[in-house]
């Protein structure tokens, strides 16, 4: 029962938090960037509920807009590594010889690197921006999907019904993802919400 209690609390904030990241523009009281320098570090008010920082601007709606960009950056991140290292993972597994070793010498290469210092490499080539800033976390994450996948796909490689799916002709990648992805997905959706977040931190 009390398993249940935290379970609910825990889709409440979720809803909240994805409510947040749609509807943010939308319930912003106020514009996060537009300064008020006649209410400069004002408390709790009917006009702003938390008040006002420095510059005069709303905290509240800050705060918002903070947790907005942090979700879709969150979110975003972990999906994008998790459909490309994935992918690269499966097919590293499936296809083996120099596929094998390309995926897996440029996964080494990449986990040498500090994700922190990864992903700032990235966005220094990239330039600013959500979209970038995404792509710089998404491609820190990319190895650790890579070698979840591949690992958990190579024992599933071996099991007759994958190889009873190539002797009758079925496409490799429908192999891949008809046989293989689903009796893998359970670690890798649970790796997906972890580095979610790992990818809030990263952001910030």
């Amino acid at each position: 029962m009390l398993d249940r209690f935290f379970i609910g609390i825990a889709l409440i904030i979720l809803v909240v938090l994805l409510g947040v990241v749609a509807l943010g523009p939308v319930i912003e009281p106020h514009d996060p960037l537009l300064q008020n320098v006649d209410m400069q570090e004002a408390g709790p008010s009917a006009q702003y509920l938390l008040g006002t920082d420095t510059l005069g601007r709303d905290v509240l709606s800050r705060l918002i807009e903070g947790a907005r960009l942090s979700m879709t950056i969150g979110l975003a991140a972990p999906l994008i590594a998790g459909a490309v290292g994935i992918s690269l993972g499966m097919a590293a597994a499936f296809f083996g010889g120099w596929t094998e070793r390309i995926v897996t010498r440029v996964t080494d290469v990449m986990m040498s690197f500090d994700p922190l210092l990864l992903g700032v490499l990235i966005v220094a080539m990239l330039g600013p921006g959500i979209q970038n800033l995404s792509i710089a976390i998404a491609s820190a994450l990319v190895p650790s999907f890579v070698r979840l996948a591949r690992a958990s796909a190579l024992s599933v490689r071996q099991e007759s019904y994958v190889d009873a799916s190539i002797a009758m002709g079925r496409p490799s990648f429908g192999t891949i993802f008809v046989h293989i992805l689903p009796n893998i997905a359970g670690p890798l959706v649970v790796m997906t919400t972890i580095w979610i977040g790992t990818a809030i931190r990263l952001e910030a």
